[in-house]
């Protein structure tokens, strides 16, 4: 915030200048820095255009343009100015990087990960020199959302022997280790990564998600926290999260960290799972029903779901919902804990709070007690 606020007063005397001296280029190009750090992206584009106006022309000003329409997320707009720039013949080998990495960030941001991929193959898995640090978590990050795992994973090894790999892009790699299950990888990297950068998102999200695998609740949730001001939308921290606080039953916490997990992953069951848990410790059961119910409309195959789901129809007294979904849970897993709880409530033998809180525990250890549980179904 501290630089925002002194970008914004930067811009602000600057432009006070321009109106004594509105044609000053350099005074024009500084304004320009100053709107673009302070996030006003308009008022960036209109010293851009002044400059244009005065005759300022060439392949800066068109890949200025192309931050601004990124920075605005006008994604197709953007990829259209850096790939006619891409044709300029003044450009320096670090430009044509840059826009080589714009040009498949584009693609990325628009979900179109496999595009991304197949554009950045070329180049990363040539044996030119090393590519620069942007364009190895570029790469990395688009593996891992095609879920080329084992790819991202592999490549990762090579740039490590010979050295070539940033400690950004140990970043990213951390955590698609983590998803593979490769606990020693996901340690190292993310531990190497935090070293040089504390405020590397994936490493972040992995050590977290390890932390909780340990039920390391307190450090699990400031790993995350830490996350989430890195990236306030990451639906993984907040989905990790979430979790965290229910495993120390901080239960409003919770409730508010699933809710935003949702908001920005709403297909992931995992997380739905873990909202309707928090639900039934808080005894809204009718809640509960919802959450669960949503994550069996994502994945009718995945029987913690139905066993959730059960648990919250026994406790409102629906006996027939509830058997249907323990038979459905049973035939998915037969050693379900939510579901053996379900038949046990029905039967009349548990119904207390202490009980419901045992319950939750032994599924969070269970659901946590390989790496890479967070993001399972």
């Amino acid at each position: 915030m501290a630089n925002d606020t002194t970008a914004a007063d930067r811009l602000t005397r600057l432009e006070q200048y321009l109106r004594e001296d509105p044609n000053n280029l350099t005074l024009l190009e500084e304004a320009f820095d100053a709107a673009f750090a302070a996030g006003e992206w308009q008022r960036a584009r209109f010293h851009l255009r002044h400059a244009q106006a005065l005759g300022v022309t060439g392949s800066i000003v068109e890949f200025r343009e192309s931050r601004i329409d990124m920075a605005m997320r006008h994604w197709a707009d953007a990829r259209a100015r850096l790939e006619a720039l891409q044709m300029a013949p003044d450009l320096s080998a670090e430009a044509k990087e840059a826009i080589e990495h714009d040009i498949a960030y584009t693609v990325f941001r628009e979900g179109d990960f496999a595009a991304a991929r197949d554009r950045l193959a070329p180049r990363m898995l040539s044996e030119q020199a090393a590519a620069s640090p942007a364009l190895q978590v570029l790469w990395l990050r688009t593996l891992h959302q095609a879920g080329e795992l084992k790819q991202a994973i592999e490549w990762t090894h090579a740039q490590a022997v010979n050295g070539a790999l940033a400690p950004d892009a140990m970043g990213v790699a951390s955590l698609a280790a983590l998803d593979l299950g490769e606990m020693d990888a996901t340690q190292a990297w993310a531990g190497a990564a935090l070293q040089n950068n504390g405020q590397q998102l994936e490493a972040l999200v992995a050590a977290g998600s390890v932390a909780l695998a340990l039920r390391d609740a307190a450090q699990a949730r400031e790993l995350l926290r830490r996350a989430l001001s890195v990236h306030a939308e990451d639906g993984r921290a907040w989905s990790a999260l979430g979790f965290a606080e229910l495993l120390d039953f901080q239960l409003e916490a919770a409730l508010f960290a699933f809710h935003q997990a949702v908001r920005f992953m709403p297909a992931h069951v995992g997380t739905w799972n873990g909202l309707g848990w928090t639900h039934i410790v808080r005894r809204d059961m009718d809640a509960a029903v919802q959450a669960f119910g949503q994550a069996v409309a994502l994945d009718r195959n995945f029987g913690e779901s139905h066993g959730g789901l059960a648990v919250a129809y026994a406790f409102l007294g629906q006996r027939e919902l509830a058997e249907g979904e323990i038979a459905r849970a049973r035939g998915l897993d037969g050693n379900g804990l939510a579901t053996q709880y379900a038949s046990a409530i029905l039967a009349g033998e548990v119904s207390d709070v202490e009980s419901i809180q045992r319950l939750a525990t032994q599924l969070l250890a269970r659901r946590f007690g390989a790496v890479g549980g967070t993001t399972a179904g």
